[in-house]
């Protein structure tokens, strides 16, 4: 599995952000520095063909592999390096996590099948991290 970040884009010019999903892939677009979180998340959702994005978000570290939810009101320059911020012709990239921020009650009802692949991947993860315990009812 190589770690260079696919193309994954509709729009050709802009600053790198890179999406690292659940499978650990992770793919550049390009952005503005205005741009929305949400608008993002859209755009990687629409690429992604995936159903119900109401149910994922993105994440952001912070730092010491703690990641937090980032509101998608926010502008992406609030997550991004200074010298992304800058008119610099290179800069280094935002990096973002796809995650599931809402389970539904019944995630095996998913239709789609990039839907249901992202969300068990993630819910994975967090068995692997041991983020989530499992138990006989679970």
């Amino acid at each position: 599995e190589s770690s260079q970040p696919v193309q994954l884009t509709m729009r050709r010019t802009g600053k790198p952000v890179i999406i690292q999903f659940p499978s650990n892939k992770r793919f550049q677009i390009p952005a503005q520095r205005d741009d929305t979180i949400k608008s993002v998340l859209l755009t990687v959702i629409k690429r992604l063909a995936i159903e119900d994005g109401s149910l994922f978000g993105l994440l952001y570290s912070p730092g010491k592999g703690v990641f937090e939810f980032v509101p998608p009101d926010h502008k992406l320059k609030l997550y991004a390096p200074d010298k992304w911020k800058s008119d610099a012709p290179t800069s280094p990239p935002v990096t973002l996590k796809l995650a599931v921020k809402f389970y539904p009650p019944s995630p095996h009802k998913f239709v789609n099948q990039v839907t249901r692949l992202q969300f068990f991947l993630h819910i994975r993860n967090l068995i692997l991290e041991e983020r989530y315990q499992v138990t006989k009812e679970t």
